[in-house]
């Protein structure tokens, strides 16, 4: 007995040892020394070594400085947990699931949803892709299908009388769910790539201008679709509608899509990519070009919203009336949009083999 209690105090001896090195490390401690830090916790099979991991995973990134290296232990943390032969794997999936959940995330709002999708590919290697599943994806499903009944819900008794609150209420529901949407896609993108992304060779920019000058390009293009088209809505609503007017609109709405979600590729790895030697980070850019493209998607949602609302009033809304014949009517171009990545996918995976072709194997800048 004297021995197992003589082994447990010193093994939190040692574990508390590693967290002062991790946390508030004395003179001469290295970077590299709190690293192997972090990592010498998962070789312990003791519920206190999970926590100080999980303690680095989730307030790493922000009490430790420098940032960049409260982001590598917070990572570091990640991998650790992850590898651990030692801590049992239903413990950690539990901790992990409580960790990436996406309701408890929008309430603390912090949802850290770039820091997630980096997270993705990591998890997917390890088999743990079913937890972005569950804990993230299946509630942020959840919560875009409630705001929807809460829209519907309202708009046939509170905001039937009120027009200019139901004016504004409508406003905010179309940015949460365009912006819902948008997080939703890139969640499922990522899951993509890192599951069959070597399948899928994509086109390589070298240098961090030409990314966010294609991006740029990209959004503003999306962007002048997207607000023409709700000009031509606005246009049919004043005039008449007609069934050219309508495969116009039509058209671009199959085009939004299709040029957001480079946009937001292009802007991950604006962000993502460590900076040159002697340059500066361009996180500015990418979180700009990130907003640009989640607007994208509030004005496709809006875009569709209204060219349902004419085709359904010009039917006289037979169905079920009002709001919910509209959303009704709205499920094809929501379809549309969940499976907008795999033509862009196939798309840009031709486009990398033809530039891998010319190169020999390589991207072109890579070979010249």
């Amino acid at each position: 007995m004297s021995m197992d209690t003589d082994e447990a105090a010193l093994r939190r001896e040692i574990l508390a040892g590693l967290e002062r090195t991790i946390w508030t490390p004395g003179d001469g401690v290295r970077d590299l020394d709190r690293v192997e830090a972090v990592q010498l916790l998962g070789r312990f099979r003791d519920p206190a070594a999970e926590a100080a991991l999980l303690r680095v995973l989730r307030e790493g990134m922000e009490h430790i400085r420098p940032a960049p290296l409260g982001r590598l232990l917070r990572d570091t943390a990640l991998d650790t947990l992850l590898r651990s032969t030692m801590l049992p794997r239903a413990v950690t999936d539990r901790a992990l699931a409580r960790y990436y959940n996406f309701g408890a995330r929008l309430l603390r709002g912090r949802l850290e949803r770039n820091v997630i999708y980096d997270d993705i590919p990591l998890l997917v290697r390890h088999g743990r892709g079913g937890l972005v599943l569950r804990a993230y994806v299946l509630p942020l499903v959840g919560g875009l299908i409630a705001l929807v009944v809460l829209a519907v819900v309202l708009a046939g008794g509170l905001l039937a009388g009120n027009e200019l609150l139901g004016a504004a209420l409508g406003l905010v529901f179309f940015i949460a769910f365009g912006l819902g949407l948008f997080n939703l896609h890139q969640v499922g993108l990522v899951l993509l790539l890192a599951a069959w992304g070597r399948r899928w060779p994509l086109p390589w920019l070298p240098r961090a201008g030409s990314k966010a000058a294609t991006a740029a390009v990209l959004a503003v293009i999306a962007f002048v679709l997207g607000l023409y088209a709700a000009l031509r809505l606005l246009f049919l609503v004043a005039r008449g509608y007609n069934d050219a007017g309508g495969r116009e609109v039509a058209g671009y709405l199959l085009l939004l899509p299709l040029l957001a979600l480079p946009c937001y590729m292009l802007a991950h790895d604006l962000e993502v990519a460590p900076p040159a030697a002697g340059g500066t980070a361009r996180r500015g850019p990418a979180v700009a070009l990130r907003w640009a493209s989640g607007f994208i998607y509030v004005i496709f949602v809006l875009d569709a919203y209204g060219l349902t609302w004419i085709q359904q009033a010009r039917a006289g809304f037979r169905s079920f009336g009002g709001d919910l014949d509209v959303l009704m009517g709205m499920l094809l171009w929501l379809l549309y949009l969940v499976l907008a990545p795999l033509p862009v996918l196939l798309l840009l995976s031709a486009l990398g083999r033809l530039t891998r072709t010319r190169a020999g194997g390589r991207p072109a800048a890579e070979a010249s």
